[in-house]
């Protein structure tokens, strides 16, 4: 029996029925972590996964909580970004979503990233990472590492 059996199986015994709210949470929770989680100060967002939500503001505030979660462990945070996936036209899709992404970080978390290193980039993303980089301030570009 593995460990969210037995808690199932307590909570059974205890008479207390898991509501379907609590599932449906639990469930947008589990899926939310799927998209970014941290491993001490080292946080992974994963496009693939982000995708999916139509959501974007309740993922906004779970990847801030992650972020915030991060500095409790160092007090700068490691970022690894895989867009496996991601096409030109989800860029222009997420345009506004990256602009804001962009903000939090100036102004949330300033000079906390330590590095950032983006995976499985997609043969343009080096072209649009040059558009995009306008709003990340030259210090800050330094510590972006874009694997093709």
């Amino acid at each position: 029996m593995n460990y969210l059996e037995e808690i199932k199986e307590d909570e059974e015994e205890e008479g207390e029925e898991e509501s379907e709210e609590d599932k449906i949470d639990q469930t947008n929770y589990a899926k939310l972590l799927l998209v970014c989680h941290n491993i001490s100060e080292n946080v992974y967002l994963d496009y693939p996964m982000f995708k999916q939500h139509t959501n974007i503001a309740l993922v906004t505030d779970h990847i801030i909580t992650i972020l915030i979660n991060a500095l409790t462990f160092k007090d700068k945070f490691i970022l690894y970004l895989n867009v496996k996936s991601l096409s030109i036209s989800d860029t222009e899709r997420y345009y506004t979503f990256m602009q804001y992404f962009s903000l939090i970080m100036k102004t949330m978390f300033p000079e906390k990233l330590l590095k950032c290193h983006i995976i499985n980039a997609p043969s343009f993303f080096k072209q649009i990472f040059t558009v995009f980089s306008i709003f990340i301030d030259k210090h800050t570009l330094k510590k972006f590492h874009i694997e093709v």
